[in-house]
């Protein structure tokens, strides 16, 4: 719990000697540790809740008369303990501790008493020490004593003790010092069993459930396991569970699935390291009926009425495709002809959605033909060889109808099955099916229980150059399934409508296949498709694409790109475009650009490739270049996106243009200029912040400008130097302007502090650095603010900390100096006080500088959120809390590794969270390290983060998080990949679009890649390119299916929220190449699937997955060490597809 302390004097009455009065209220452990290691707790063991206000803690020095009281507030339940804790104790201590203290100021020589207070009086209920008396070092309890020992109540103590010698000291076990296990709780403490949920919680027959749970103990878990049955009171299965994430342990496999309307009983138990055992009262659920059925939901797709090689009387079957997305049960439904036959299902038959069940007069493969069945049904259903019909019923409603005659208007063939050519087509017309051509078991065609054979599927055409001049040649990517054999993929293209030109496309990774277009004369006109024809001879054309080759020249800047419309945009927008000339900014914007380039036409902004910048690696200033791009423009800026970049030369002399100070416009948008007799509104030395910041300044005393220094200028937490009096400013006339007309909004970028030359004068004093500790203060809180205060030409001679109260009068506080850190403190102050500080500074010279204000709002103390709270969206995918301070807890699952760049990621078992700040730059954090993070909420392009300068607190470290194995479909899914945001996941089966050594480029690389027909983007951020690669830049993609371990982001920029999701790699070791599958057999024994397969060299594990289609959609079943698996109860389900993967 946590209480607030009250600070107060009270005339004590000593009402009571020997045994305390208030039975059951007592001090249970007290700790004199080394350092600031001290704590103590008082535990109730009233038999009922009692109010902290009622009772006052004492602690005399030695033997000083002069107490230190405290009062607490709140409510202590029955058997619960209420620690009081040395703010700067160890990080065990505070973790349980309620609340922090300067009762703890004590050595060992101190007596600590716990009074009772009723009305005016004050009676002693129990003490450490004897009141008044200096001991010397400490009293001796036992083997131990009151100082550097710890002392924890003995088990049969039930009420205080107000006389120490003979009495009070022998009842406490003594521990070595530090000792802090037993803290925080007295008395037997059990595994504690909470959060328990279902997986998925309202299962249906298709459904094998898992069940996770939170486990804590004051100590730690060992072990945890799940007893379940189908009877009360009878649990004989058990499966055992595993740390998942966080406190949550899971079911390391599924309880399997179950009739409709089976009640299923289960416990959860769970042992910790002293062997306490806690096991949940039993607990169920009932499988639930799936859903009632429209018509149409259920549709029969192929007929095998006149087998060859068997009789009619043991070789007719029929399929069902269940057309809908949700599980459908045939349990119930009644078949029918136009007739006398019909059959109603007696057993659960499960068709999964989007597959088949088969159906037939004899379930024996060894006699029926070779076909495996779901349901077998009565012989007096017989199809009729010529006219008949198949009608499916839900009680009196008709769900579909298939009437084929003898051959006149439908396919009537002998020793073949007729199917249904487009499961949306209607059924019920002769001219949707045909005769099958695939053969089955012993020799009659069809495709029982699986799709017809369906033509190619070309997913997706591709070029790599939008807009091709005369010298490219284009590679066009296509992407292209199919359920069978694909025996060719083309490449078709014309030039200027002439004749088909045709190459056949290579397979360089797994179905994207490639082919080449030659470079082609300027003005041509290229139109080309892709033709794909699989092993059934059936061919899929896709849409004709096409483009116009065009010669480029170096452009008239003015003339070509910067001729514009009404609103300030290039009337040429978005067209390819070349530029040449010389490079006045390279890399020293940073990632976030531009580069420009300048020629006697003007000048322009330069991007890189789909908006990540080149100019990092690619150019410097003096560089003379030839860029290919598009036209585009942002905020104002018109800009070139980069398609490709020749360097010409490199140390050209570039000299900027001088202009007044009313002289940046479009005219001089992106050019080198200098402007004379520039003075800044804030000399000295300035903090650059954030992104970077602005500043003002006045050009010959009339014309009012902004100056604008990037942080990729000076480098994270350095600071730029302006100087007091007039000074020449040279730098690039950038521009930002939201809307239109885009006429306003320029700005003077400097380039480096050459460009700002310092000139004479006394410069005032530089405040940086100004800060607040706690970041975010509740109301128990005394808070340190700090500064760096430096003075370039002299010395400061003092500051000031002023501090307002809800907008109130400014309070000031002098500030002590150590060195040049600068430091004072604001007093506690109440819940939802909106406290606002600034710095002043004086120098030698009497010349003083004035900080940014800061604020911050006190708050109550806030405890460890739940991460699946903080991460609730609204319709918008925007986080409910956003602009609420929190607190999160969990344990980092991606440290420092993406630089200043990119957020800290971990999870606490509910979900994952994103914290974002420069400041944990310099932590190190690595994964497996536990934190607690104090931010506000704020979103980021989609992605929940906490930010505004959290304050982060590393509490302990542990194993580094291995990844929460999901299917690939969970990525592309944006219901389920939203729950996933910010979490570590696992994926196999993972194909990247191309392999080998690669460059990573600007500030990352996104790959598209494919997983179990699945397609979703990976991104590799430069930093970790520079962490790890043995050459800068370089990242290994390997050329084969790999397991992918990921952080799951997202970069969406516009509402609603719901798409941009994206894999982040956190180290090479992410990308592990995977083991080859294993040969796998299957085999049907009564209700189950068992499967076994062969050993894997390497390998040290199988992963087992299940689908109901051979084609994706695999979920996985569970992992095992052996070569084999037994998914039971799996023949109730229908026909499905397993696979398994190799790991080690």
């Amino acid at each position: 719990m946590h209480c607030s302390a009250k600070y107060f004097s009270l005339a004590l009455v000593l009402s009571s000697v020997g045994l305390a009065g208030a039975q059951g209220v007592f001090f249970s452990e007290y700790i004199e540790g080394s350092s600031n290691n001290k704590a103590f707790e008082v535990y109730n063991g009233t038999g009922a809740p009692i109010d902290l206000e009622d009772y006052v803690i004492e602690r005399l020095n030695g033997g000083s008369t002069t107490p230190t009281l405290r009062a607490f507030t709140g409510m202590l339940a029955d058997g619960d303990v209420f620690v009081i804790a040395n703010a700067s104790a160890d990080p065990a201590i505070l973790a349980v501790a309620d609340v922090t203290s300067d009762l703890t100021f004590y050595n060992g020589d101190d007596f600590l008493g716990l009074y009772e207070v009723s009305g005016t009086d004050t009676t002693l209920i129990d003490g450490i020490g004897e009141r008044g008396v200096d001991p010397g070092t400490s009293w001796p309890v036992g083997t131990g004593a009151t100082a550097e020992y710890t002392l924890v109540r003995m088990a049969g103590v039930t009420q205080g003790n107000t006389v120490w010698a003979g009495a009070g000291d022998t009842e406490w076990d003594v521990y070595p010092q530090n000792t802090f296990s037993y803290l925080g709780y007295h008395g037997l403490a059990l595994p504690i069993i909470s959060n328990i949920v279902l997986n998925p919680a309202n299962p249906s027959p298709l459904d094998a459930v898992s069940v996770s749970a939170d486990l804590s103990d004051n100590g730690s878990i060992v072990s945890a396991e799940l007893a379940w049955g189908l009877t009360s009171g009878s649990l004989t299965n058990t499966i055992a569970m595993s740390l998942s994430a966080g406190s949550t342990w899971t079911t390391d496999s599924a309880i399997p699935a179950q009739l409709v309307n089976t009640d299923v009983f289960y416990t959860i138990s769970a042992t910790d390291d002293e062997a306490n055992v806690s096991t949940t009262p039993e607990q169920s659920y009932t499988v639930l009926p799936l859903a009632s059925l429209s018509p149409g939901d259920l549709v029969v797709s192929e007929i095998l009425q006149n087998p060859n090689v068997v009789s009619d009387a043991v070789g007719e079957w029929f399929e069902v495709y269940n057309a809908t997305d949700n599980a459908i049960d045939l349990l119930g439904l009644t078949f029918n002809d136009n007739g006398v036959n019909t059959f109603t299902v007696d057993v659960s038959v499960v068709v999964a959605p989007h597959d088949y069940a088969v159906l037939g007069l004899n379930g024996d493969t060894m006699l029926n033909g070779g076909v495996t069945l779901d349901y077998v049904y009565p012989g007096s259903y017989n199809l009729g060889n010529g006219a008949d019909a198949i009608i499916i019923l839900e009680g009196a409603t008709e769900i579909d109808r298939v009437e084929y005659d003898g051959g006149t208007a439908w396919p009537d063939p002998t020793g073949a099955s007729m199917y249904l050519l487009d499961l949306n087509s209607d059924n019920n017309v002769g001219a949707n099916w045909s005769t099958s051509t695939t053969p089955f078991g012993a020799g009659d065609l069809g495709t029982p229980g699986g799709a017809a054979p369906s033509a190619p599927s070309i997913l997706s055409v591709d070029r790599d150059i939008l807009a091709p001049i005369d010298t490219d040649v284009v590679t066009v990517t296509a992407d292209v399934v199919d359920d069978g054999t694909l025996v060719s993929v083309d490449l078709i293209y014309t030039i200027d409508g002439g004749a088909d030109n045709v190459v056949a496309m290579s397979l360089p990774a797994r179905a994207i296949y490639t082919g080449v277009i030659p470079a082609q004369a300027d003005g041509s006109i290229v139109a080309y498709r892709v033709e794909a024809t699989d092993d059934n001879a059936e061919t899929t054309v896709s849409d004709v694409f096409g483009y116009t080759v065009e010669a480029l020249g170096c452009a008239d800047i003015t003339v070509d790109l910067r001729t514009q419309d009404a609103n300030e945009v290039p009337v040429n927008l978005n067209a390819v475009v070349q530029v040449c000339g010389i490079v006045t900014v390279g890399h020293e914007f940073g990632a976030a650009g531009p580069a420009c380039v300048e020629n006697s036409t003007g000048a322009m902004a330069i991007y890189g490739p789909t908006g990540s910048p080149f100019i990092g690696d690619a150019t410097a200033i003096g560089d003379e270049v030839e860029v290919i791009g598009v036209l585009t423009q942002y905020n104002g800026l018109s800009e070139v996106n980069v398609t490709s970049i020749n360097v010409i030369s490199s140390g050209n002399p570039v000299t900027p243009t001088v202009i007044l100070g009313d002289g940046m416009n479009e005219a001089t948008e992106a050019m080198l200029v200098t402007m004379e007799n520039v003075v800044f509104d804030t000399p000295g030395v300035q903090p650059i912040t954030g992104s970077g910041l602005n500043f003002t300044a006045m050009v010959d005393g009339t014309f009012p400008i902004l100056v604008r220094v990037d942080v990729d200028v000076v480098g994270v937490g350095n600071s730029f130097t302006f100087p007091a009096g007039p000074t020449s400013v040279t730098g690039i006339v950038g521009q930002f302007d939201s809307s239109a007309p885009y006429d306003g909004g320029y700005q003077l970028q400097v380039r480096n502090q050459g460009d700002v030359p310092i000139g004479a004068g006394n410069l005032p004093p530089a405040i940086a650095g100004l800060s607040n500790d706690p970041g975010y203060p509740d109301d128990t809180d005394i808070v340190l603010v700090t500064a760096t205060i430096t003075d370039s030409d002299g010395t400061v001679s003092g500051a000031t900390l002023h501090y307002s109260l809800n907008a109130g009068a400014d309070n000031t506080a002098v500030m002590s100096a150590s060195g040049d850190v600068y430091s004072a403190l604001i007093p506690v102050q109440s819940a939802g006080t909106v406290v606002a500080y600034y710095v002043t500074a004086t120098d030698d010279m009497s010349d003083t500088s004035t900080s940014q204000t800061i604020s911050y709002t006190v708050t109550a103390p806030l405890s460890c959120l739940p991460i699946s709270d903080v991460a609730a969206d609204d319709a918008n995918g925007v986080a409910l809390l956003v602009g609420s301070t929190v607190k999160v807890c969990g344990t980092v699952t991606a440290g420092t590794i993406f630089d200043a760049s990119g957020p800290v990621y971990i999870e606490d078992g509910t979900g994952g969270a994103a914290i974002f700040s420069g400041d944990v730059v310099g932590m190190n954090l690595q994964p497996g390290d536990q934190i607690e993070a104090t931010g506000v909420v704020s979103n980021y392009n989609g992605l929940t983060e906490i930010s505004s300068n959290p304050m982060v607190v590393v509490t302990g470290s542990g194993p580094a998080p291995v990844g929460t194995l999901v299917p690939a479909a969970s990525i592309t899914t944006p219901a389920i990949v939203e729950s996933l945001e910010s979490t570590l996941v696992r994926i196999e089966n993972v194909v990247f679009p191309t392999s080998g050594q690669v460059t990573i480029a600007g500030s990352g690389q996104n790959y598209t890649c494919t997983a179990d027909g699945e397609v979703f983007t990976v991104r590799i951020d430069r930093d970790i390119a520079y962490e790890i690669a043995a050459v800068p830049d370089q990242f290994i993609l390997p050329a084969g299916p790999v397991t992918l371990t990921a952080i799951v982001s997202q970069f969406d920029s516009s509402a609603p929220h719901d798409s941009g999701y994206q894999l982040l790699v956190r180290f090479q070791s992410d990308i592990a190449e995977a083991l080859p599958a294993p040969a796998l057999s299957v085999v049907r024994v009564a209700g189950d699937i068992q499967l076994s397969w062969d050993m894997v060299s390497g390998a040290t594990s199988y992963n087992v997955y299940r689908s109901s289609t051979p084609y994706g959609g695999f979920t996985l079943l569970g992992s095992t060490a052996s070569t084999s698996y037994t998914d039971t109860g799996a023949v109730v389900l229908g026909k499905r597809f397993y696979l398994v993967t190799a790991a080690n």
